[in-house]
């Protein structure tokens, strides 16, 4: 009887950690994540190619492709922010005022940063040299760059 102890220990050990670690990842995931999200990238010139992120208020940030052929986003995961720097980094987003800012000038290459809730999106895009972007939108945007890995 001892010899079956540590195998079924063992085997619960890995059921109980595979099934907490899905859990997590699934009230992390994008997509279905209710809380509010950062987004922010760059995009335009030859290809017009646009990258994006999203910093999630749990910390969690993830790199966002489309697949042109059926529009569906994918979420790849990149890493998880302190809580201390994604509060810092939502709080300056805060400051910016992004819902009631109407800033829309994308230039042939393009910065933005978003603020996402459940249903609605705003954004501050900038990159027409006629146009000088609000300085903090810049600050911001260079911040949340440097939090991505090398």
């Amino acid at each position: 009887m001892k010899s079956f102890t540590i195998p079924i220990f063992l085997l619960l050990t890995i059921l109980w950690s595979t099934y907490t670690s899905g859990c997590r990842s699934q009230r992390s995931h994008p997509a279905t994540y209710t809380g509010k999200q950062l987004l922010f990238g760059n995009g335009g010139g030859f290809t017009g190619e646009t990258t994006t992120y999203l910093l999630l208020d749990n910390g969690y940030l993830f790199r966002v492709t489309t697949d042109m052929r059926t529009t569906k986003e994918n979420y790849t995961p990149l890493k998880k922010l302190s809580g201390k720097i994604t509060q810092q980094l939502f709080s300056k987003a805060n400051d910016l005022q992004i819902s009631q800012t109407e800033f829309s000038h994308p230039g042939n290459i393009y910065y933005f940063i978003g603020i996402k809730n459940k249903q609605t999106t705003h954004r501050i895009t900038w990159g027409d040299p006629s146009y000088t972007a609000p300085i903090d939108a810049e600050n911001l945007y260079h911040q949340l760059t440097a939090s991505l890995p090398q």
